[in-house]
């Protein structure tokens, strides 16, 4: 059997893209512009343009963040040990659900919120945002309050019954011993359809190269609850090895999949197909309400030039009756490959991807779906400037 061959680019594999910004900064203020690629066709696209002013324990920030703005350091997401291969073959998911267009999805983010793409289905949007960001020390404690006013598109009346508008906070208290981030956000302020999201996520600080996280999050619409996840991340790193697991649980009600059109999740693992454009798209299985999610990643370094690296991963859906799953499937993916370094900031990373999806799926309810294997190697430079 013959096999066709296309050169595709990384982006349409989903690996990290190419990026311009320009900052300038002093002990007032500073303000960030990020202009990236759009497509093939050589069109930009303006995907960061912020600006922040320092007034003593204060910072007012204002402007449009494309990508988010999300504490880092309890996503335990490493570029390193990506390797620049990113999207579902590494850390697919954010804190928060996984299911796309949910109220908790990239919950710790406090710039963006469930909304609707582009085409009108269900997904997550980042909007023109205004926040304060409060840093202060109290003994023992730091703590780190970030109030966010976020505009939210598709405003028609502002007559008091449809803000079109959200509001979040996020609050990171660092004690000795543990990190606490609690978030609250809400979004389409009104009486009857407000979406209110909390979350509440801890590290331990004294596990030495081993860091976690650990926490959860819910989600409500019209004081409904509509979901809930749970994550847990580790990242060991020592000497030329670093290991990083990450695992999540996401449930969604009736009430989340029907009115806020909940329907799949936010990234698929599994196998790849190619469209007619030759470009890549996931094999999606059937989505279930209740769904998890892992991932496993090892990062080895040979030398200074040349790097081992390793994922697996999956995701199960879950039913809620006799079967622990095989209505909804599995998807699941190896990637074993490497990183090799031409200079400090210059490096080639490839992998061979075999994905999987539709595995263990009810051969006499879905008789017309088989299960589906992919192998795609991409190849990924990256070069800073």
């Amino acid at each position: 059997e013959k096999f066709q061959t296309y050169m595709l680019s990384n982006t349409a594999y989903g690996g990290d893209s190419d990026n311009f910004s320009m900052s300038a900064s002093n002990d007032f203020g500073g303000v960030t512009v990020r202009i990236d690629p759009k497509g093939s066709d050589g069109s930009l696209a303006l995907n960061q343009y912020s600006g922040y002013v320092k007034i003593g324990a204060l910072t007012l920030n204002a402007g449009y963040w494309k990508d988010g703005v999300m504490n880092g350091a309890y996503q335990l997401k490493n570029d390193m040990d990506a390797s620049n291969l990113g999207g579902e073959t590494w850390a697919a998911y954010k804190l928060g659900s996984m299911f796309k267009g949910a109220i908790t999805q990239q919950v710790d983010d406090i710039t963006g919120f469930n909304g609707k793409d582009s085409k009108g289905k269900a997904a997550y949007v980042n909007h023109a945002t205004g926040y304060v960001t409060y840093l202060g020390e109290f003994d023992a404690l730091t703590l780190k309050a970030d109030l966010a006013a976020v505009s939210l598109d598709g405003a028609t009346t502002w007559d008091g019954s449809n803000y079109y508008s959200g509001i979040a906070a996020r609050i990171d208290a660092r004690l000795e011993t543990w990190d606490l981030q609690f978030v609250f956000k809400q979004a389409n302020i009104t009486d009857k359809q407000a979406q209110r999201a909390i979350a509440l996520h801890v590290q331990p600080l004294a596990w030495g190269a081993l860091k976690a996280t650990f926490g959860g999050a819910l989600g409500f619409y019209e004081g409904e609850i509509t979901e809930y996840n749970a994550d847990i991340r580790f990242r060991y790193a020592d000497g030329p090895l670093s290991v990083t697991f990450f695992t999540n649980l996401s449930h969604i009600t009736d009430t989340g999949a029907t009115k806020l059109d909940v329907t799949d999740y936010g990234k698929h693992v599994g196998a790849y197909f190619l469209n007619k454009d030759n470009s890549l798209k996931n094999q999606a299985n059937a989505v279930s309400h209740s769904a998890m999610w892992n991932m496993l990643a090892i990062r080895f370094k040979v030398s200074d030039k040349l790097f081992l690296t390793g994922e697996v991963g999956d995701i199960v859906g879950f039913k809620s009756n006799k079967k622990v799953f095989g209505d909804y499937g599995v998807e699941a993916f190896v990637a074993p490959g490497f990183q090799v370094f031409a200079g400090k900031n210059c490096s080639v990373s490839t992998c061979l991807r075999m994905g999987w999806s539709n595995l263990f799926r009810d051969s006499d309810k879905y008789p017309d779906i088989e299960p589906a294997m992919s192998i795609a190697v991409p190849v990924v430079m990256r070069v800073k400037l």
